[in-house]
């Protein structure tokens, strides 16, 4: 048997612009929406009365983290670099 498990979150939010409007429409603008992530993160594993772990890698989810905090760092670095001038 194997059960998969997921890193799961999510948020919505709502809204309403009473501001006057341009043109023929002239009531409020309305408006909401959700979004949810869904990461992969491992699976249990059950065989023969035995349990284990199996994490899973994610190779672009890795790739982007590792970009992202490489430029974060970058930035960091230059600005540190300017102020000592």
């Amino acid at each position: 048997m194997v059960i998969p498990v997921a890193y799961v979150f999510g948020g919505g939010g709502g809204g309403e612009d009473n501001r006057p409007k341009v043109g023929e429409w002239k009531g409020p603008s309305i408006g909401g929406g959700f979004g949810a992530v869904s990461i992969p993160i491992g699976a249990w594993v059950i065989k023969n009365g035995e349990v284990r772990w199996v994490p899973t890698f994610d190779v672009a989810l890795l790739l982007i983290t590792g970009s992202v905090l490489l430029k974060g760092l970058s930035k960091t670095w230059r600005r540190r670099k300017e102020l000592t001038r």
